[in-house]
């Protein structure tokens, strides 16, 4: 693969053939792209921490404060999914790891990156919301389980119609296009997309706690010692 894979918008994923390379490399390489993951959530943690933090713990700013927290986390799953993409696709070439390059090409797609998947996120809500909100009104449990299921196959239907949205936006420069071009690169292969994007979902929870844990210990060993 040449440097042109991360700017070139005609560099087509070929969604099939990205899975399997995907999940292979996942494994090859899984502590390096923990330590990216776990390093992003980490940095996040910190930011949060000491901006965001004083809001929640004051009663008059504690909506805003988990408001601050809400976007934060947002933009952190974004910028984490942007880097671990760009370094597994080095990683398919054989090239060096590229921090430096991968922030700096993430920053240059941040923005559009983070309108789709909001409008993702929201789509998807609002289509389980469209059938469980209904059944939820009419406070009957028995009714909203029954609806729940169409609810959340519906909202997992475009969850795999959109899982390509982050690799479309970073690898293709799509921008906001990469909302149809999803749809594209996914026809076919859907629920194999879905299944691959909920074991890097699973795995970006696992190291988002791990930071957690990680930072609340720093945190208590800087308290023991003062």
């Amino acid at each position: 693969m040449s440097d042109t894979a991360l700017h070139a918008p005609s560099q087509s994923l070929g969604i099939g053939h990205v899975l399997g390379r995907t999940v292979s490399t996942f494994f090859r390489r899984f502590f390096q792209i923990a330590a990216i993951a776990i390093a992003t959530a980490a940095i996040a943690h910190l930011i949060g921490f000491w901006l965001i933090s004083p809001f929640i713990v004051d009663p008059d700013t504690r909506n805003f404060g988990a408001a601050l927290s809400w976007v934060l986390g947002f933009v952190t799953s974004a910028v984490s999914a942007a880097l671990v993409i760009q370094y597994v696709f080095d990683a398919w070439a054989e090239k060096p790891t590229r921090i430096g390059h991968y922030i700096s090409s993430t920053a240059a797609i941040l923005l559009p990156m983070l309108i789709c998947q909001l409008i993702a996120a929201v789509t998807i809500a609002g289509a389980v919301l469209l059938f469980v909100l209904p059944a939820a009104l009419t406070g009957k449990t028995a009714l909203i389980v029954i609806m729940a299921i169409p609810g959340l196959t519906a909202g997992l239907y475009l969850a795999a119609l959109w899982s390509a949205v982050t690799p479309a936006i970073v690898i293709e420069r799509a921008g906001v296009r990469s909302l149809t071009r999803s749809a594209d690169l996914t026809r076919g292969h859907r629920w194999p997309a879905f299944g691959a994007i909920l074991v890097f979902v699973s795995f970006g929870v696992a190291c988002k706690y791990a930071a957690d844990l990680g930072l609340m210990s720093l945190i208590n060993a800087v308290m023991g010692v003062s």
